[in-house]
């Protein structure tokens, strides 16, 4: 696609470039060879996103279903196992097709614990406190991400990255 200067000039906007892959920093996608554009493994990180979604789905009915007959408490301690576990068990992940489980059941879990406190948070609260709780909450995740992404930095193996997330 060429583009024209003010001054007259023309210049290549968009050109092809050699990819250099810094692999010093690992990622599921380089151990897994997901990272060049053949149609298989477009196929397998749209199937990757789309396991992810289904568990985060199945979370949230399976979570309301759990949280009305066997109470909020015990459904978070479920979710609160599940992804512990799954998140455990990524560490020594070497097939992609426990990867895609593991990943299932992380999303599952964390689904269920993060709806169940919500809930128990604003439950136990006061009302006139329930506002200030769900913005206390909502400050601390977001200062979570940068807390996740320094940690990621300094961490070079994509497994302990799962590790490491877990227990921020």
């Amino acid at each position: 696609y060429d583009h024209e200067k003010k001054d007259g000039a023309r210049s290549l906007l968009l050109q092809n470039t050699d990819i250099k892959w810094d692999l010093n920093h690992t990622s599921f996608s380089v151990e897994f060879d997901l990272y060049c554009k053949t149609v298989d493994r477009r196929n397998k990180k749209t199937l990757i996103s789309s396991i992810f979604f289904v568990g985060a789905l199945t979370g949230l009915i399976l979570g309301g279903y759990l949280f009305d007959h066997i109470g909020r408490r015990k459904t978070s301690i479920i979710g609160f196992i599940s992804f512990s576990f799954s998140r455990l068990f990524l560490v020594p992940c070497v097939t992609i097709t426990a990867f895609f489980w593991l990943l299932d059941i992380f999303k599952l879990g964390s689904f269920l614990l993060s709806t169940g406190m919500v809930i128990l948070s604003l439950e136990l609260t006061p009302a006139r406190f329930r506002n200030y709780i769900i913005g206390v909450l909502g400050v601390f995740w977001a200062f979570g991400y940068p807390i996740v992404t320094g940690l990621y930095y300094f961490i070079p193996d994509w497994n302990f990255k799962f590790l490491g997330a877990s227990v921020v």
